[in-house]
């Protein structure tokens, strides 16, 4: 078993590696597995020509948020000022990127004309992090613009029991990983602001994440509606271990 030291200094080398390699004025880049062509076989040509310049290196909010968390985090076990300043100029990149309508752009040139709900979920969720510890209003206020957005723009669909979060801002199907998400952002709300209306969608989300749950635990990636078939799995041993994380 790694000892305390130990893993503070696995921690720490990654961050290094993160900063030197991937962060720039407040923002995580790098390259993204994509969709289609270049989930395919794209991706595996460029890793073999890593020697040629491709111009790939992607902002995603998802990336931002977990790297402010990161940062909060190593702050609090270290008590190093430099991990709080990094959480805090990460915040105010993310913040710089949030749209007037509360939404970020998706990086990906495929789905640029889409707004995703893990993208805004993800810069609420950096927000709110750097809100808990520094409260700075504008912080809050970005959280509730996406809240908005989200609830008003991006809305739900129904289900037998309960209701989906939609993934995009045009429906497909009803996927988990998504409505757990949501839930999780709606009760940080709560938590930063103590009004109940954050809470109004939470129960409906919670019925349908336990409706669909398989006998043997797995959430399933994607539930059928009339937009998409069902598809049971899809990184499922992340995505569950995902939806663990925030269910908890």
């Amino acid at each position: 078993m790694p000892s305390c030291e130990q893993l503070r200094a696995a921690a720490l080398r990654l961050h290094e590696y993160l900063l030197q390699r991937h962060y720039e004025r407040g923002l995580v880049r790098g390259p993204d597995a994509g969709v289609r062509f270049n989930l395919r076989a794209w991706r595996f040509i460029k890793s073999a020509l890593d020697f040629l310049p491709w111009h790939d290196d992607y902002v995603f909010i998802q990336t931002q948020g977990y790297w402010i968390l990161a940062n909060w985090m190593l702050y609090e076990v270290t008590g190093a000022a430099r991990f709080r300043d990094i959480a805090l100029e990460g915040t105010e990149a993310t913040l710089r990127l949030q749209r007037e309508d509360g939404t970020w752009a998706y990086p990906l040139p495929e789905r640029r004309h889409l707004i995703a709900t893990v993208e805004g979920n993800w810069g609420a969720i950096a927000l709110l992090a750097s809100y808990a510890r520094e409260a700075d209003r504008r912080f809050l206020d970005g959280a509730v613009r996406w809240y908005d957005f989200l609830t008003a723009r991006i809305g739900f669909q129904r289900h037998q029991v309960g209701k989906a979060i939609n993934y995009f801002d045009r429906p497909r199907g009803k996927v988990p990983n998504n409505s757990v998400e949501a839930a999780w952002v709606f009760v940080r709300l709560w938590r930063a602001t103590g009004d109940r209306r954050y809470l109004e969608h939470l129960d409906a989300l919670m019925d349908f994440v336990r409706s669909v749950q398989l006998p043997n635990g797995e959430l399933p990636y994607v539930v059928e509606s009339p937009y998409e078939g069902r598809r049971e799995h899809y990184l499922c041993y992340q995505y569950n271990a995902f939806q663990f994380l925030k269910l908890a």
